[in-house]
């Protein structure tokens, strides 16, 4: 059995100062330990990197080195695998968006998605209830209990400083008031 998880299980992993900071980071190092395989997107992976150190998002952004020294520490652990796209994923993104209006923000989810069917994961670990639109995809809410699939969680609170979590050598900090989304609008403008 394999799974994967969404960006914004890494950001709250991250981030000390949200009251979800531990449950996330246990569920990180759970799923990091195995004995399942924990497959990262690059797409996943480098967009923790753009929002991780951008400065018009966070007050104290890590530093590149850092956002970066986070991903090498999670790649280093034995269950964790980095994948991308594969040969012919134009035409399984095709196929996985078939009949789908996909536009906006769900194109990024139907990126990962279709990264992910490539490579066989069908769980992905997510509080994003968009992927839910990917019906072959099992989207669990790590942050519920029972069944994970009727939840949507609050948007994460970021503001990354920089001090190291033990288990993982993830690195993480206090966060600020600015929600994900409206941080994100204000990158579009």
């Amino acid at each position: 059995m394999s799974c994967s998880l969404d960006l914004n299980l890494l950001l709250y992993a991250s981030d000390r100062s949200s009251a979800r900071h531990e449950a996330p980071k246990r569920f990180l190092e759970a799923r990091a330990a195995g004995p399942e395989l924990l497959y990262l997107a690059w797409p996943t992976l480098m967009a923790y990197v753009r929002l991780a150190t951008h400065s018009r998002i966070f007050a104290a952004p890590l530093s590149p080195h850092e956002a970066v020294g986070n991903l090498q520490a999670l790649l280093a652990l034995p269950h964790v695998r980095a994948v991308s796209e594969l040969d012919g994923f134009a035409d399984a993104y095709e196929r996985m968006t078939g009949g789908l209006v996909v536009r906006g923000n769900l194109v990024p989810d139907a990126h990962l998605a279709t990264i992910l069917f490539q490579h066989g994961v069908r769980t992905l670990y997510s509080s994003d209830r968009d992927f839910r639109t990917f019906s072959w995809l099992d989207v669990r809410d790590p942050f519920v209990s029972g069944d994970h699939r009727n939840h949507r969680a609050d948007p994460p609170k970021f503001r990354i400083a920089t001090t190291p979590a033990p288990a993982t050598g993830i690195r993480t900090g206090s966060m600020g008031t600015d929600d994900c989304h409206a941080s994100l609008a204000r990158l579009r403008r």
